[in-house]
């Protein structure tokens, strides 16, 4: 079966090649605009997991940061450690950072984790 031509185009990156196959052999005219819609919202699921692994990424970075700064300044023990590494938001994770600069115990930089 030949492809059909389509004058709707997909902004988003790599498609599925699952996809082009149902499209250019099982597909009728009808379906097509179905089935590019789900291609599409399948494109943009992988770039928010994309997304999603860098800002994983990120806060693992900032943790391990952290951890190592608390660390050389105050000293660190295991339940410390565990609570550094259970905090995911990026803006406490950046406070904290910012705070051991000018923290005179460990606990002002902890405090900014909670």
């Amino acid at each position: 079966m030949a492809a059909r031509p389509s004058s709707r185009t997909i902004s988003s990156a790599p498609l599925l090649p699952a996809s082009f196959d149902y499209i250019l052999n099982v597909s009728t005219e009808k379906q097509i605009p179905a089935v590019l819609n789900v291609v599409e919202q399948t494109a943009g699921r992988e770039m928010t997991a994309a997304e999603s692994l860098r800002k994983q990424g990120r806060q693992q970075a900032q943790r391990e940061n952290l951890v190592r700064l608390v660390t050389n300044k105050f000293g660190i023990t295991d339940d410390e450690r565990e609570f550094i590494e259970s905090v995911a938001d990026l803006d406490r994770l950046a406070a904290a950072l910012d705070e051991i600069f000018v923290a005179e115990t460990k606990e002002q930089v902890l405090a900014r984790l909670r």
